[in-house]
């Protein structure tokens, strides 16, 4: 049996074995494409050593910049005059191009989480900046400040040994120094070197021998502490949340449910992203979670996005929600600045948006120079719901350190209470389009493959509506009997003959009919 006769004989069994075929992929696809891919996509986006996303984790696919803006103290001789505000004016951005990586990262498969800790590299790219690294900062006297917020506690003897300890040193409120020594760079202050020699009288630990906002933050792992995260390999829904710090579940810096861990560690968030939620971000800085409420749609690259920003919530001390009121750490203030105070070893440090955007009027009423602006100053991120990938983030935080009298001790007994900023810093990423395409073709992905499974079942139909009508024209071609010969004679079927046989005599008009007439 040759290939002709084959197909003859079984073709309409293959039509009918292809069409079925075609036509059932085609619904199965289009019934159960869409639960596939998002199982296989959400088994890629868990963290795991191999999947693309420990890659984005562990190396970020396009440039991280740090702006930080330093407040310049212009008036600092006047701030015993309490008829006179402090004013400051903003210096910078001084830009820094960040590249982070994650160390001693450890898988730990019998609860699914990953442990590590984070460190960074920071250059200075001062074609991007507009100020320089000479330029000349007046400021708080941080180290000053914090050793007479700890000794205003220890009672008359201590408080006049600190009163001679800052004559001794010729200590002042505030301190003039160059850029790069309020940042990475660090200075040397003669109470720092008196704090770690002799930690038995001073009671302050000293971490460092130099101080500076950022110093021992390039290049180490130290300043952040130890994270332990879901990795969602079991439960894409815990992915990214925090479950340890510091190997802790629960902070000492704060009361209650205040000093749970809750939220993001700040790499990851849950997918399926809603407007009812209230996003968390887990900050090491500040010892604590940022809440974030829905603000508005968004599209960024063609990609719809959930905005979530840092408004009431955020920076309320339980005026608003009283469950924040734990936050305090026993220095409520009004609405825009919480107390990390607890978080960096006593130092009266407050954290705010910057240029106390959001915040009570009455920390505008004691500072000259601010200037807040929502497109400038806003804290948010903006999601993509289904996959949690955040396409914009601007985190903006600004440090205040709160200055107020002190009776007991000299160099603080005529001073103004005051909030006082001292930097801001931003990070503000937009992923590329390059990336946006990607998370695009993820989002398309299963009306892509309900397509080619509607595309399945109609040729599935197309062919089985084929067989019969392919079937009866075979059929009909078989039966066909030729009219002529190769001759070109004139033949004749026997249903012909004996239709022309019931016509009357004079309408036979066949020739071979009426031979056989005459004969018979």
């Amino acid at each position: 049996m040759n290939c002709k006769q084959f197909f003859s004989r079984y073709g309409q069994f293959i039509a009918i074995f292809f069409g079925t075929s075609s036509l059932i992929a085609g619904i199965l696809f289009m019934l159960y494409f869409p639960s596939m891919f998002d199982k296989i996509f959400f088994k890629q986006l868990a963290l795991r050593e191999g999947s693309k996303s420990y890659g984005y984790w562990n190396s970020p696919p396009q440039p991280l910049y740090l702006d930080v803006y330093l407040w310049n103290w212009t008036n600092p001789e006047e701030f015993t005059n309490k008829s006179i505000n402090p004013k400051f004016e903003e210096i910078g951005p001084f830009r820094f191009q960040e590249i982070p990586k994650k160390v001693n990262v450890k898988f730990h498969d019998n609860n699914s989480t990953v442990s590590y800790r984070k460190s960074s590299q920071y250059f200075f790219v001062p074609e991007q900046s507009k100020g320089r690294m000479d330029d000349v900062i007046t400021s708080i006297n941080v180290i000053a400040l914090s050793a007479a917020s700890r000794a205003k506690h220890w009672g008359y003897l201590g408080t006049k040994a600190m009163t001679v300890g800052f004559k001794i040193y010729n200590a002042n409120y505030y301190v003039t120094k160059n850029a790069s020594e309020w940042l990475f760079d660090g200075f040397e202050d003669p109470m720092i070197n008196s704090a770690k020699n002799n930690p038995f009288i001073t009671n302050i630990p000293m971490m460092f021998d130099k101080f500076g906002w950022f110093y021992k933050k390039n290049n180490t792992d130290i300043m952040l502490g130890d994270f332990n995260v879901d990795t969602g390999v079991d439960d894409i829904s815990k992915i990214g949340k925090i479950r340890l710090w510091n190997h802790e579940s629960q902070t000492s810096f704060y009361e209650g449910q205040c000093g749970k861990l809750s939220g993001s560690g700040g790499d990851f968030f849950t997918p399926n992203i809603t407007k009812d939620q209230i996003l968390e971000l887990f900050s090491p800085e500040m010892c604590r979670s940022i809440p974030m409420d829905f603000e508005e749609e968004v599209t960024i690259h063609g990609v719809k996005t959930l905005k979530f920003s840092g408004g009431d919530r955020a920076v309320d001390n339980g005026t608003l929600y009283p469950e924040n009121e734990c936050f305090c750490s026993g220095e409520c203030v009004p609405k825009g600045l919480f107390n990390v105070s607890s978080c960096r070893y006593g130092t009266p440090v407050f954290m705010s948006f910057p240029h106390f955007y959001y915040a009570d009027d009455y920390y505008h009423s004691q500072i000259d120079g601010m200037s807040p602006d929502e497109e400038k100053h806003k804290f948010f991120m903006a999601f993509e719901p289904k996959t949690a990938i955040p396409l914009e983030v601007a985190a903006r935080f600004q440090i205040n350190l709160l200055i107020e009298p002190i009776p007991s001790i000299l160099l603080y007994r005529d001073v103004q209470k005051k909030f006082m900023p001292i930097l801001w810093f931003e990070q503000h990423v937009k992923m590329s389009e390059s990336i946006a395409d990607e998370i695009k073709l993820v989002l398309n992905m299963p009306k892509i493959g309900q397509a080619i499974g509607a595309i399945q079942c109609i040729i599935g139909i197309i062919i089985l509506i084929s067989i019969p009508i392919i079937k009866l024209s075979t059929y009909r071609r078989k039966r066909k009997v030729k009219d002529f010969d190769k001759n070109g004679n004139v033949l004749l079927s026997v249903n012909k003959l004996n239709d022309n046989l019931l016509l009357s005599a004079d309408k036979r008009t066949v020739p071979e009919a009426k031979k056989l007439l005459n004969k018979k």
